[in-house]
Parts: structure tokens; sequence; C-alpha cells
């Protein structure tokens, strides 16, 4: 059993990511790897760091935004460093039997970035839209698409699905912008081949923002 933990990197690492990753190594019972990349599009990077993993003996690749930092949502509605979160992870998918499995965090639209997705009209029509899906923190829910700043996928669902696994989609179409992020790209494609996605919101990830502050003492936040 073992975990190949793959970040895509910017350059930039913050210094608790840092902590939180020799933590979540740190604190598991399951063997790891850490691979990382550096590309000019985070689709690229996260293709290339599948092909370099799936030339590992690793059974889950653990995808870790380098701005994504792990916390516990407690029974008693409180936030704390969750530094098991690799195992627990590990556990969860296996006790489940789920190919994919992901925390949560939010957006800069304050969204949690998961996502419900009419699959059927976009393989019928090729028309694509998602909404944000409502959750409880400390829960757990089958979604159409994941953010992936914090989700485990097992090996086998990249030896399923063709590749690139990941691909940023941007066009006009229909007299409207299509955008389409990479994430959303793979768990649309893991859906239509019949793979569930679970996510465990007591797994919340806090999401590091860049932002400005306004004359009005407003937030304007960049990404």
């Amino acid at each position: 059993m073992s975990v190949a933990i793959l970040i895509p990197s910017t350059g930039y690492v913050p210094v608790e990511f840092a902590i939180s990753l020799v933590l979540g190594v740190s604190n598991t019972r399951v063997k790891t790897s850490i691979m990382t990349n550096k590309a000019p599009g985070v689709d690229l990077s996260r293709n290339a760091l599948v092909i370099n993993a799936l030339k590992t003996d690793a059974e889950y690749f653990l995808f870790w935004d380098t701005d994504v930092i792990p916390f516990k949502y407690t029974e008693d509605g409180r936030l704390e460093p969750f530094i098991g979160v690799v195992q627990y992870m590990y556990d969860l998918a296996e006790s489940k039997r789920e190919r994919i499995v992901s925390g949560v965090y939010f957006g800069k639209n304050g969204m949690p970035t998961i996502y419900n997705v009419d699959i059927d009209r976009y393989v019928k029509t090729g028309e694509l839209d998602w909404k944000p899906y409502g959750i409880v923190l400390g829960k757990q829910y089958y979604v159409d698409a994941i953010g992936l700043g914090l989700a485990l996928i097992h090996r086998s669902v990249f030896e399923d699905l063709e590749y690139p696994w990941f691909k940023y989609v941007f066009e006009y179409k229909n007299g409207r912008i299509f955008e389409v992020s990479e994430d959303i790209y793979f768990s649309i494609n893991a859906r239509k081949r019949g793979y569930r996605i679970l996510v465990d919101t007591s797994i919340f990830g806090k999401h590091i923002m860049e932002g400005y502050m306004l004359h009005d003492g407003r937030v304007e936040v960049l990404g």
C-alpha cells in the first residue's frame, strides 16, 4: 500500500503548506512518496505528474495543491490541523471501496469547490452547466465534480481514462464563452466512465489566496 503525493507547483510554496506536508507524511502508516512539477499551466503540470507517478508502484495518487492547508472539522464544530490527513483519506477510500475521494475547500467566489453537473445533457449535446453543491461540514456526499486541491485518486482511474486526463478548455461557442477548468474536465470524464466521487467535508482545506486591501476596507481577491 502506497500513496504518491502529487504537487503541481507555481514556484511559490507557503511555509504553512510545507509544515502541513511534513506533518501529513510523518503521521501516516502508509508508504508515501512526493512528486512535484512546474509547468506553464496547471493542467500540463497535473498530466506530467500522473505520467511520472504511473511509473512507480504507488496505489493511490494524492493531489495536494500548495495553496490548500488541510484541517479537520471536529464534532464540536472546531477546525484543527489535520496532521493525519493522508492516512485518513487512504483509509476512507479503502473502507468505502471508492476510487476518488476528496476533501472540500472554498474558491475565491466563496463557494465550495464541489459541483452538480448534468452529465446526461453534456453527453447528448456537448453543453455543460455546473453549479456549486450546498454542503454541511462533517458530512459525506457523492458529487459530479470537484476541485483537485486535496483529492485522492486510485491509479486505475488514470489507466482507464484516455490521455490527457486534465485539460483546460476555453472557447467561444453558441454566442458565449465556454470555459472548463482542468479539474472539472477530469471529473466529467471520470463520471462518464462510471466512477463515483466521494467528498468528505470533515476534511476542510483552508485556501490561501492573494488579494488587495481596498480604501473602503474591502478585500479584493486575486486568486
